[in-house]
């Protein structure tokens, strides 16, 4: 009997250790949609990853429709939320950190500092950044100041995912040309930077019903084709990101990575056409994401 409770007793103990997240997903979040971690979530959990979502915004849907609700989260519940990790001992099994829209300039400066601790303990995490500030359609919609945030934020990342508007906003560099969108990445390429992707660049030379996407890495210099699907719906970059974070975690190299993650937009897009539906439908990563 006493050995049977020591046995139990033991196995208690083994399955009450702390649960570490694969992937810490930290953007926007709206309950009607699919942007920020409303998709990010989705297309990492379809790849097999255990997800810890941390919103920097929570709103009731993007800001294109008559009505919104929501804000920012405060910053010490954005703190907080981040360093309950550390609080459960749940970072060391952390494989990536996926960082996205921030809702306020101080949230650069708490995160700026929290992952600066996390990759003290766990030196070897996956960090992608998708440093939203704006397009060149609409220019900067996010608050100005964190321009400055992200530059500093930016230095920590293993990899970027600007799109080539905001690329030159980073590197303040010309990004007219397929060239000039590889010298400005490459610009980048310093400290834990290993790769950037710059989507939607050099739209003047893109080919009918193609898009192309700059891949920069220390090694290459390359550019991916894209089938350009005819649609506005919101929250693409967000699952792009996310989906070239779960193909590299996958053991994929950035270009590879970046050519799935496409294919995973536009069936996304073309499901969500053919369902007539106005926000993106992630049903087809459900169904293929595992499989890219």
């Amino acid at each position: 009997a006493a050995a049977q409770r020591g046995a139990l007793l033991a196995r208690r103990q083994r399955l009450s250790r702390p649960l570490s997240p694969d992937v810490v997903s930290i953007q926007s979040q709206v309950v009607y949609g699919a942007v920020g971690n409303t998709a990010a979530a989705q297309v990492l959990q379809s790849h097999g990853l255990t997800v810890a979502q941390v919103p920097t915004i929570i709103l009731s849907n993007t800001p294109h429709y008559p009505t919104i609700h929501g804000g920012a989260v405060p910053p010490e519940w954005f703190s907080g939320w981040l360093y309950s990790l550390f609080e459960r001992d749940a970072v060391s099994g952390i494989r990536a950190v996926q960082i996205g829209y921030l809702g306020e300039p101080g949230q650069a400066e708490v995160l700026h500092a929290w992952l600066s601790r996390l990759l003290e303990v766990n030196p070897d995490v996956v960090v992608v950044m998708d440093p939203v500030l704006g397009d060149a359609d609409k220019g900067i919609y996010t608050h100005p100041e964190l321009v400055e945030g992200w530059l500093k934020l930016v230095t920590l990342a293993s990899g970027l995912t600007p799109n080539a508007f905001e690329l030159g906003v980073l590197t303040g560099m010309p990004v007219d040309t397929v060239s000039e969108v590889h010298a400005a990445a490459s610009s980048l390429l310093h400290g834990r930077v290993h790769w950037v992707v710059a989507t939607s660049a050099a739209p003047k030379v893109w080919q009918d019903g193609q898009m192309l996407s700059a891949v920069v890495t220390d090694a290459e210099r390359n550019v991916v084709a894209h089938e350009r699907v005819d649609s506005a719906v919101k929250g693409t970059g967000d699952m792009f990101s996310a989906s070239i974070t779960a193909e590299l975690l996958a053991g994929a190299e950035p270009g590879q990575a970046v050519q799935r993650a496409g294919a995973a937009v536009t069936r996304a897009l073309e499901d969500t056409l053919e369902a007539g539906v106005e926000e993106l439908l992630l049903r087809s990563v459900h169904l293929h994401g595992s499989n890219s």
